[in-house]
């Protein structure tokens, strides 16, 4: 479902979704960053408007304008979406924007720092002895090393009911 809130404050949005992922030492409750994002989307919601003003970085810019000409070299299917706010159809206050989406997947278009870049990079490393080896090998590792980018994924593939995703 497309557009019900204007606006990612006082949500939980696919961006932040990996806080709630993680737990405390027991592995039975909400960790550190959870809880805070838990608090911190309440306050929103209580002031009507963001906690923390922030200016988007040069890393953000950039991948903002390039967005569209990397959807320009994707093949016709691929659907560009950034600018659309998908609202979960049960749950109200969970939020995503995903950047592309096709009739099969949903997609996030990344530009990170070419450090990040490198190890994201070794993730999928193309090593592996066997097809299956690989993809099971690297969609743990993806998700142990950069879990804010596999639930970002993970939870914009719920809100546009897609069950592939592409980074």
């Amino acid at each position: 479902m497309e557009t019900k809130p204007k606006h990612r404050y006082g949500n939980f949005t696919s961006s932040n979704i990996w806080k709630l992922m993680t737990t405390g030492k027991d592995k039975s409750q909400f960790g550190k960053p959870a809880l805070t994002y838990i608090q911190e989307t309440r306050w929103e919601r209580r002031l009507g408007r963001p906690i923390n003003v922030t200016k988007d970085s040069n890393a953000t810019l950039w991948g903002k304008l390039l967005e569209p000409m990397v959807n320009d070299l994707l093949p016709i299917e691929y659907r560009l979406v950034s600018k659309t706010r998908f609202q979960h159809p049960e749950i109200e206050n969970w939020s995503g924007m995903p950047d592309l989406i096709t009739p099969n997947l949903v997609g996030d278009i990344k530009c990170p720092e070419p450090k990040a870049f490198m190890a994201l990079l070794e993730i999928f490393d193309f090593k592996a002895k066997y097809l299956t080896d690989l993809y099971k090998n690297s969609v743990e590792a993806f998700k142990n090393e950069s879990p804010d980018y596999y639930w970002q994924l993970v939870s914009n593939g719920v809100l546009v009911n897609r069950d592939k995703a592409e980074l």
